[in-house]
């Protein structure tokens, strides 16, 4: 099967409340529809995380995102906007009604607009942000090939995207969106 055909298998399954496992800048990272309140329970079950530690969302551009997310001081936003897109995540506060599945125990989200081709692509044909939380169980390492997030989930995950990872070492940088304060 083709990347493209297994993008275009990927969004039809979180369409239907799946959940995938895709190429992110540094690491895989298992994606759903994050307002699918069933299937985030699902990768929260799968990671063995606490719910209330809230989850990253990646979008292919602002466009997708900015009606969820409280304003920004101007200068911030610029700032913000300069590292997008690209493997920085900023921690937003949201607006009333955003899924508290997503934000856990906080009243913020974390966000990146991805420059990872095949993560940018199933965004775009998403129409929307995915979630975008590393394939591990909670406290291990994050697995960086198909073959690990095969080891790891076994067959409890409806599609795995067979291609690499991006050429970062680490997992993403993450900012605060209020403050311009770097969290990790």
């Amino acid at each position: 099967m083709t990347i493209e055909q297994q993008i275009e298998q990927a969004v039809s399954i979180m369409k239907n409340g799946g959940v995938i496992a895709y190429p992110t800048e540094a690491v895989f990272g298992l994606g759903c529809d994050p307002f699918n309140e069933q299937a985030v329970q699902h990768i929260l079950e799968l990671k063995q995380r606490d719910t209330s530690k809230g989850l990253i969302i990646i979008a292919a551009s602002w466009k997708q995102i900015k009606d969820f997310v409280q304003p920004v001081p101007e200068l911030l936003f610029r700032q913000i906007q300069a590292t997008w897109p690209g493997p920085t995540t900023w921690i937003f506060h949201t607006k009333p009604g955003f899924p508290q599945w997503v934000t856990g125990k906080h009243n913020s989200v974390a966000i990146r607009v991805t420059d990872h081709p095949i993560a940018k692509s199933i965004c775009e044909q998403f129409n929307g942000p995915i979630i975008s939380t590393s394939a591990n169980l909670e406290g291990q390492a994050p697995a960086k090939t198909t073959n690990e997030v095969q080891t790891i989930f076994n067959d409890k995950l409806d599609l795995i995207i067979d291609a690499k990872v991006g050429d970062e070492e680490k997992p993403t940088t993450i900012y605060s969106a209020t403050t311009g304060q770097r969290i990790r």
